[in-house]
């Protein structure tokens, strides 16, 4: 989702202080990865504490995903939405440690 993409740059810029051209690359690093799968997802009713958020379980539950990593405590609380497991970085990372 475009949504996504510009929430993630976002936090690129706030958080890690990168300049706007390395979150150009990285962000287009990301689109050229991603398969497109939905423009728009159908809306789903309001279950984060930020509502702002709500797109992000959108667009998982609208692409499939078995995922959604994310640091975000709105997001973490709920740990699963339908069948979309909302997990941290090193807690996902921790799946695939040998």
């Amino acid at each position: 989702c475009d949504d996504i993409i510009r929430e993630f740059a976002g936090i690129l810029k706030k958080k890690f202080k990168l300049s706007t051209s390395d979150i150009s690359e990285i962000t287009a690093i990301v689109e050229e990865a991603a398969i497109e799968i939905i423009h728009k997802p159908d809306p789903i009713k309001s279950i984060c504490r930020d509502p702002n958020d709500d797109f992000i379980i959108a667009c998982a539950v609208a692409a499939k995903a078995n995922y959604i990593v994310t640091g975000d405590d709105d997001l973490l609380i709920l740990k699963r939405y339908k069948d979309v497991i909302i997990i941290n970085p090193r807690n996902f990372e921790a799946l695939f440690a040998d």
